[in-house]
This record gives C-alpha cells, sequence and structure tokens, in this order.
C-alpha cells in the first residue's frame, strides 16, 4: 500500500478566520431535525483564500425564513441560477441543494465567538451577491438597510452637501 502527499509546509490546523467579508464556498451539506423538531439543512462551507471550514445551519421555521432568503441572493447567482420569484413555494431537497446552493460560492460576513472553550468562526451574515460579467467573480450588492443613516434618515448617498 502506498500514499500520495503533497507537502504543504503549514504551521498547524486553523479553525477560524478573522472577522470581515471572506468568499466562501458551499462543499458540504447534510438534511436533519433541529432540537425543537424543525427541519434544518447544515452547510459545510470552505473560505477561499484561507481554506477554513466554518458550519451554518439554516432551521425551517416562519420566523427563521429570512435566512434562507438570504443564503440564496447570496449563492444562487455564483450558480447561473435565478432565484424563485417571491411567494413561490420551494421543496428544499437534494435536487434543490444540488441546483442552488453545492459548490456556489459568495460573500459572507464572519465574527469570531467563543464556544466550548474554543473560538469558532461563525457566519454573521450572508452578503447578497451578484456575478461580475463575463469574470465569475462574485460581488457583494450594497442594498439600502446596508447603508448607513443619520438621526434624519438621510444616507451618505442623499445627503445634499
Amino acid at each position: 500500500m502506498s500514499i500520495n502527499y503533497t507537502y504543504t509546509d503549514s504551521d498547524s490546523f486553523r479553525s477560524t478566520v478573522e472577522p470581515g467579508e471572506h468568499k466562501i464556498k458551499v462543499v458540504g451539506y447534510e438534511f436533519g431535525i433541529s432540537n425543537q423538531g424543525n427541519d434544518k439543512l447544515d452547510l459545510e462551507l470552505r473560505t477561499v483564500a484561507e481554506d477554513v471550514t466554518i458550519y451554518d445551519t439554516l432551521t425551517f421555521h416562519p420566523k427563521s425564513a429570512w435566512k434562507m432568503d438570504t443564503v440564496l441572493k447570496c449563492l444562487a447567482p455564483s450558480k447561473g441560477v435565478a432565484l424563485p420569484a417571491k411567494g413561490d413555494a420551494l421543496t428544499i431537497d437534494t435536487a434543490f441543494v444540488e441546483k442552488y446552493l453545492k459548490d456556489a460560492t459568495g460573500i459572507v460576513l464572519t465574527h469570531n465567538e467563543e464556544y466550548n472553550g474554543e473560538d469558532k468562526t461563525r457566519i454573521k451574515k450572508f452578503l447578497p451577491c451578484a456575478v461580475v460579467s463575463g469574470t465569475g467573480h462574485v460581488t457583494p450588492i450594497e442594498t439600502p438597510q446596508d447603508k448607513q443613516q443619520d438621526a434624519f434618515g438621510k444616507t451618505e448617498e442623499n445627503v445634499p452637501f
């Protein structure tokens, strides 16, 4: 028996990345049931630059529907598939995940938190993305809620001076 190996000169295993924006790729998924009895989809994500694995869970409950919407807005553009129309009833199964999520790339905002005495990188937000025409690269799209407003409701773009 023999094993092929490529030496990478790594110093240690990294399980966290600096908080901020990171390009990720969906490398795996698993369906399951949450502790509260709701359907869930566990995503295995890998940061492209740092090659660090981050896990995130989508729980299917009316109060958390927003999360699946943001995940689709983040990842589906890189797969070249159109987002579902508002109000579409979807069946989230293996075929759906393979079409919209598996191997998709997108930009996420991360933060680190302590879990069982260790720092873990967590997804703070999936950023809506678009594919830059002709390049295949994804870039975040600025949405109205991302713009900072002052006490009078004015954003940087609409201040007259």
